[in-house]
């Protein structure tokens, strides 16, 4: 199966506007490939739909349940430095190497 880590903006995209980012979590949901995540991708998701969106708390528990119900939780062993224009895409690319995820 292959493995595949998402980038905050396709969550926050497929939670709040569907469209393919949407379907995108729809496959994960079927099992069609393993979407990893980490905890720092996933708070990340989080803070942006309750700053921005003004997700309630409870709102907020929902999406973490849902979240861990599609994804692969990873922790990642090493801190990466590579990405200067956003630092924060780090995070993506440390679950990636953690989660060995497939580069094609």
């Amino acid at each position: 199966m292959a493995s595949v880590t998402a980038d905050t903006n396709i969550y926050i995209s497929g939670l709040e506007f569907g469209g393919q980012p949407r379907n995108f979590l729809d496959l994960a949901r079927a099992g069609i490939f393993r979407l990893d995540i980490s905890d720092a991708i996933k708070q990340e998701v989080l803070r942006v739909l309750c700053e921005k969106f003004k997700y309630s708390s409870e709102a907020l528990l929902d999406v973490e349940v849902k979240l861990d119900s599609i994804t692969h939780h990873v922790t990642p062993r090493q801190t990466l430095d590579v990405i200067e224009a956003d630092p924060s895409d780090n995070r993506i690319l440390e679950c990636a190497v953690a989660a060995e995820s497939d580069s094609s």
